[in-house]
């Protein structure tokens, strides 16, 4: 019903590209029944959905693979060689262009706490220099597969490109909402592990390292146990404050508690909602150390609606 709203909107306006992104999976979503789009992009695939997509990441690919439509050039993300494998068959039987994007497409020159300089080499410079405003060491992969997407469509290199990049904002990914104060959308494994990775990043890259502090949350039928373990032994947390989202399917702050207390000896506290497990965080951060909030796109939310309010403006 709201794919179906979307297309009537778009219908009355004089749109030059429209981009569809799957709700979810991609062979049975309700985007897929678009029969031929100039384009068609397949970013990294994880292990999540399982209930939905399938418990193997082959599976998963498989379910991605059916947004692959004959005569239509396909840019992929190719660092998981599993799931690589099964997008270019499909991309073989269908007869199209593929383009794999793995991490030789791509070098990280400098990461600074606000900031990503990257270069790349394709065939149409020899090489050129790119810079970011995100920390998520994850997002050069991101950026080269839509740059390669955008090189198929228009035939080139655009020198507007890279200012854009340079002012391009993605809430809720690596996001520096104050100083110090990362706010983060992962709520599964494989964001979860692209956040740690970003994380021993920025502290290799500090002259003067303060405590790391994480404000946690998480959805029940997210594998959240998993992440916290991996969360105790990847990331070098001082304290953390765990809370609980304005969702029936929110797990209960206690039982956050004593899944860390399961990993971890650093101090674990309890708040009832999100705006005092800020207002928390708030209270413990001293002017080195770092917060990192993640755990569920619903945190994130609620988070990005206090730091609109007047009252936690300068907070």
């Amino acid at each position: 019903f709201l794919f179906g709203m979307a297309m009537k909107a778009f219908a009355t306006e004089d749109m030059e590209y429209i981009i569809l992104e799957t709700g979810l999976g991609g062979r049975l979503d309700a985007t897929n029944s678009i029969e031929k789009p100039v384009l068609t992009v397949i970013t990294s695939i994880g292990m999540d959905h399982m209930d939905i997509l399938g418990d193997t990441v082959e599976a998963i690919a498989a379910e991605k693979a059916g947004i692959i439509k004959s005569g239509v050039p396909l840019v992929m993300d190719g660092s998981n060689p599993d799931a690589a494998k099964v997008l270019k068959k499909a991309a073989e039987n269908a007869g199209v262009y593929c383009r794999e994007i793995t991490e030789n497409a791509y070098e990280i020159r400098k990461i600074t706490g606000k900031n990503i300089a990257f270069s790349t080499v394709n065939r149409y410079d020899d090489t050129a220099e790119w810079e970011i405003p995100m920390a998520g060491t994850y997002q050069p992969a991101n950026v080269v597969l839509a740059l390669e997407g955008m090189s198929l469509l228009l035939k080139g290199h655009h020198a507007s490109w890279s200012q854009a990049l340079r002012h391009m904002r993605w809430p809720a990914r690596m996001e520096e909402v104050k100083e110090g104060v990362i706010l983060d959308g992962a709520h599964n494994m494989p964001a979860v592990k692209a956040l740690a990775e970003s994380v021993r990043a920025r502290i290799d890259g500090m002259e003067k390292r303060g405590r790391i502090i994480l404000l946690f949350s998480a959805l029940k039928e997210k594998h959240y146990d998993e992440m916290i373990s991996y969360i105790c032994r990847e990331i070098p947390a001082d304290l953390i404050i765990v809370t609980e989202v304005e969702s029936a399917r929110r797990v209960p702050k206690e039982e956050l508690k004593e899944d860390f207390e399961k990993y971890t000896d650093k101090p674990v506290f309890t708040e009832d909602t999100s705006e005092k497990a800020w207002q928390r965080a708030m209270q413990e951060k001293r002017e080195d150390d770092m917060v990192y909030c993640f755990g569920s796109l619903y945190l994130a939310g609620e988070i990005e609606a206090l730091l609109r309010r007047s009252e936690y403006a300068e907070f």
